[in-house]
């Protein structure tokens, strides 16, 4: 048979076992508890970036239809000046007319410059969509971890 002495030291043995599992217990669930704050950060930060994505895809939208009616008013500006030339042609000097085609031609060439500078926005706004996209990603793949 065991003696009390031998009983008690077994007692204090499973004291302090239970004592040294309580305490890794409340450690755990101290990192728990930090690890759902910084999970709750990032699903805040990951809301934040789709919320700022969003945004600027309604501005780069926005800013694109107004490229669009500004190119749709100069492409009518455009066959406006070409249909006056036609009914000009033969009344007009020769010198009015190489003015008119100066005209006509450097309007030409801003409407070209402004067709590459849309075309350079489209593809900056596209690639900072992209790159985005990709943090985005990122983030939810760390929340989820």
């Amino acid at each position: 048979m065991h003696t009390n002495e031998e009983l008690r030291q077994a007692l204090m043995s499973v004291v302090k076992a239970k004592e040294g599992l309580e305490e890794e217990m409340r450690i755990m669930e101290d990192q728990l508890t930090e690890e759902k704050q910084r999970s709750a950060m990032l699903e805040v930060e990951a809301n934040e970036l789709k919320e700022h994505l969003k945004e600027s895809e309604m501005r780069q939208k926005t800013r694109m239809d107004e490229i669009e009616k500004e190119n749709d008013v100069l492409r009518d500006q455009l066959k406006h000046y070409i249909s006056m030339l036609q009914r000009q042609e033969g009344a007009v000097k020769e010198d009015e007319m190489s003015e008119v085609e100066e005209h006509l031609q450097s309007q030409l060439s801003e409407m070209a410059n402004m067709y590459g500078e849309v075309m350079e926005l489209n593809s900056q706004l596209h690639k900072q969509i992209q790159e985005r996209e990709r943090t985005i990603a990122e983030l939810q793949t760390k929340a989820l971890e």
